[in-house]
């Protein structure tokens, strides 16, 4: 699932800090991580081999670029992503058609993507107050992350 572009701004709320059991609530689910060029942009995608991602990072115009595959109502949503022990709620807009998702957008230059950018632990995602989807570390994610940074 490729990182769309106008989909949803980074919302300027600060990181926080989770609750004890947030990030430790969920198992992290089995996949693999994929390198690949979107539209001419590094980008990585998880999800079980032989199906469509479940989750994509990527970098356009220094921002990056979230996606969860997930069915929601269409519109305007939030999308939480959980790492370092750190909490960053985005503007997510959700779509159904071609293939149901959730797309945020957060600036490489903002402090949560230098958590991101060194991750060595399962971080998760949640899209519109749903259960979070967590997922292992991987150097191909970090990569995206550091070099969309600079």
């Amino acid at each position: 699932m490729p990182p769309e572009s106008g989909s949803g701004i980074a919302s300027s709320d600060t990181a926080t800090t989770p609750p004890e059991d947030e990030l430790g609530s969920d198992a992290v689910m089995q996949g693999e991580w994929i390198s690949k060029q979107l539209a001419g942009n590094p980008a990585v995608l998880f999800g079980p081999p032989g199906t469509e991602a479940s989750f994509s990072v990527g970098c356009e115009d220094g921002e990056l670029v979230f996606s969860r595959s997930v069915l929601v109502e269409p519109g305007e949503t939030d999308m939480r992503l959980m790492a370092g022990g750190e909490i960053r709620t985005l503007d997510g807009t959700a779509q159904a058609e071609p293939l149901p998702r959730v797309t945020a957008r957060l600036p490489a230059g903002d402090p949560f993507a230098t958590i991101l950018a060194g991750l060595d632990a399962p971080f998760a995602v949640s899209v519109a107050g749903g259960p979070s989807f967590r997922m292992p570390p991987s150097d191909a994610f970090r990569r995206v992350v550091a070099d969309c940074r600079g």
